[in-house]
């Protein structure tokens, strides 16, 4: 995140997704377990797939 090369917002969402993540051997109700998985999951997604996107739309100069 600090080095700037990908956007922000997208690592945010993979630390997000990772730590909801953890949560799965934790001794709550399964169906808020269901829930925290579920945003967990569908946040780690949406990073990759902005990184990923940032990375192919990215202008490219030759080198010299």
């Amino acid at each position: 995140m600090r080095a700037g090369v990908l956007p922000r917002w997208a690592g945010l969402l993979l630390i997000i997704g990772v730590a909801f993540q953890m949560a799965e051997g934790s001794p709550i109700d399964q169906t808020l377990l269901h829930v925290i998985l579920t945003i967990g999951r569908v946040a780690f997604g949406l990073g990759l797939a902005w990184m990923g996107y940032a990375l192919w739309s990215e202008k490219r100069e030759l080198a010299r």
